[in-house]
């Protein structure tokens, strides 16, 4: 006799996040909670015949940070959105091999300092930042953020196996 599979560790991670995504800016989460509806826990991590997977979700975050023109530039709301891999990559990683742990450790390590350096300028090389609500995001820091998801969603597809 074969005990069936209860998918609690899919369910908690989808509960998770839930949690993450509600910290989002408003517009960000109602698209990204959507397609976390459709979600099925027999294939959370990696659905090959949908693109509403855990995986999918990350790996579309990531690159609408680098691609969406909403985050050119940064706000209060817009960090929020930015931290949201990190608390990913935080749900996940004690589930990666020492490998993919390592591997991610620097991508996430480069995608913070590439964050901070745009963070922590002053935007007084662009006089048009006090008008477009927040400073602008390096080409680095978007391109790492993009770097970052990919590779983390890559791994979390690796959770499905």
């Amino acid at each position: 006799m074969v005990k069936a599979k209860t998918y609690d560790q899919e369910k908690s991670d989808i509960s998770a996040m839930i949690g993450i995504i509600n910290t989002m800016n408003p517009i960000s989460r109602g698209e990204y909670l959507e397609k976390l509806n459709d979600v099925d826990v027999r294939t959370a991590y990696n659905d090959p015949s949908s693109s509403s997977d855990i995986s999918s979700i990350v790996y579309q975050i990531g690159n609408d940070l680098k691609d969406d023109p909403g985050y050119e530039t940064i706000g209060d709301e817009t960090l929020n959105d930015y931290q949201t891999l990190g608390k990913f990559y935080d749900l996940f990683k004690s589930r990666f091999s020492t490998f993919d742990r390592e591997k991610l450790d620097s991508l996430y390590d480069n995608y913070q300092t590439a964050l901070n350096k745009s963070l922590a300028d002053d935007g007084s090389s662009d006089d048009d930042d006090q008008y477009d609500g927040g400073l602008e995001l390096s080409e680095e820091a978007t391109s790492a953020a993009s770097s970052f998801g990919d590779t983390l969603s890559e791994d979390i597809a690796k959770l499905q196996e």
